[in-house]
């Protein structure tokens, strides 16, 4: 495996340390072992060589020492500095922004997702273009070691340009196919719930759990809603995965999308915003929080201002706390007042039905409970009454079907003839 030097700068020490934790979690995913760190207490980078000239003999010292394949830096390089770095140390020097696209690399499955990929890829390249040496393989998205050729560099700025105009136009293909689906979910009036969150807090396991209860309890095993993949791996989930679930006769739609992380490069969060069509569109957003994290606090923040940046301001918001499982003892103090919370374990089937009943109760929050006199000869009524509505119950009589239903408004008012009593809706 090969080995790398970490190294961070940041006036607050834990901080660094956390960051580098998580930066040592990703090199892993691409089989890199951290070999060594170096953290610099300071409120702000070297414009040259992002650590000061001091640093920058002891990291020398470390590469010597430890004989390390890279040295990989805890924030995003300018080309400068890339430069610079690349001049001074004799073997290859990554940034996280790089290490983080090589993982959705890897990872990326579908056609989107590849292209999506490409193009944060092509736009991370372009202003380092000229900086690049032989260690970066970025053609093929390898990580490579010095003296290897680089082929990137026989590939001009125009080139390159154009490149990024035809992924573009092959982007806005999928992007329109995209937005009138998601346009479409939205024109039948079923409500939208989405699983956001950081990478690997455990959205995918979340919505597996949630799909084998209601396969279990709910559907009888008639109906057989397909998991989605989860692995315990960073970013396994590079797509947008649409499921329909129903839940005490109430249908709604269940996504789950892409984990963030802290130092996200800007490159993948707007390429990634066709992806996150789903969360921008939901009724209700579930913030999935790995509780037994050490950095629950940050985690959550750069959530938040993920969800800020990508401009998704739903009010309508449910803090999920998962992983309780892994807690000797819960702690409260984590609870956002601002947001409503539950405790959460994919390992206990109390804690989906808890989930589905808070889920069902937002979905029929607008609903109303109506009874219903429907004649046989109406038979398109009696299909929008079986398809769009909770059925409480009802009774066949000679020539109606009596029914009380829980009506979402938009079926309600299309029903108000129908009602046993003599009140009609008002709208």
């Amino acid at each position: 495996m090969k080995k790398a030097l970490l190294v961070a700068v940041e006036k607050d020490e834990e901080v660094a340390s956390n960051s580098l934790d998580e930066l040592n979690n990703l090199l892993q995913t691409i089989g890199i072992k951290e070999e060594a760190r170096i953290i610099q207490k300071a409120l702000k980078f070297n414009p040259k060589t992002y650590v000061g000239q001091g640093k920058l003999e002891e990291l020398l010292i470390y590469v010597e020492e430890y004989n390390v394949d890279y040295v990989v830096f805890d924030d995003e390089l300018t080309p400068a500095q890339i430069y610079n770095l690349d001049e001074a140390i004799p073997c290859s020097v990554l940034d996280r922004s790089y290490v983080i696209l090589e993982i959705f690399r890897q990872t990326a499955s579908t056609p989107l997702a590849k292209l999506e990929v490409e193009l944060a890829n092509l736009n991370y390249l372009y202003p380092r273009l000229k900086t690049f040496h032989e260690g970066f393989d970025r053609q093929g998205g390898g990580i490579g070691s010095k003296g290897s050729g680089e082929t990137q560099l026989e590939l001009d700025k125009r080139a390159l340009a154009n490149q990024i105009l035809v992924t573009k136009r092959k982007i806005e293909e999928i992007k329109s196919r995209k937005v009138n689906e998601v346009n479409k979910r939205v024109d039948t009036n079923i409500k939208s719930v989405a699983l956001v969150g950081y990478t690997n807090a455990g959205k995918s396991s979340t919505m597996n759990a949630l799909l084998s209860y209601l396969n279990k309890y709910e559907y009888k095993n008639n109906v057989d809603n397909k998991n989605v993949e989860a692995e315990d791996k960073l970013f396994k989930t590079l797509s947008t995965s649409v499921r329909k679930l129903t839940y005490k006769n109430v249908s709604f739609l269940l996504s789950d999308t892409i984990g963030f992380i802290n130092k996200i490069p800007a490159e993948l969060v707007n390429s990634f915003l066709t992806t996150l069509l789903e969360a921008k569109n939901a009724d209700l957003i579930i913030i999935v929080l790995d509780a037994s994290s050490k950095n629950v606090d940050s985690e959550f923040m750069t959530t938040i201002q993920t969800l800020d940046y990508l401009q998704i301001n739903n009010p309508n918001i449910l803090l999920l706390l998962n992983k309780i499982d892994k807690l000797e003892t819960y702690n409260k103090s984590i609870q956002i007042p601002k947001f409503d919370t539950l405790i959460y374990s994919n390992k206990d089937e109390n804690y989906q039905k808890n989930l589905l009943d808070y889920i069902y109760k937002f979905v029929t929050k607008d609903y109303e409970i109506m009874d219903l006199t429907v004649p046989y000869s109406d038979p398109k009524i009696i299909n929008q009454i079986e398809t769009y509505t909770n059925v409480i119950s009802k009774t066949y009589m000679s020539e109606y079907v009596l029914y009380k239903v829980n009506a979402p408004k938009h079926i309600a008012r299309l029903l108000a003839l129908y009602k046993s009593d003599d009140d009609l809706i008002i709208s």
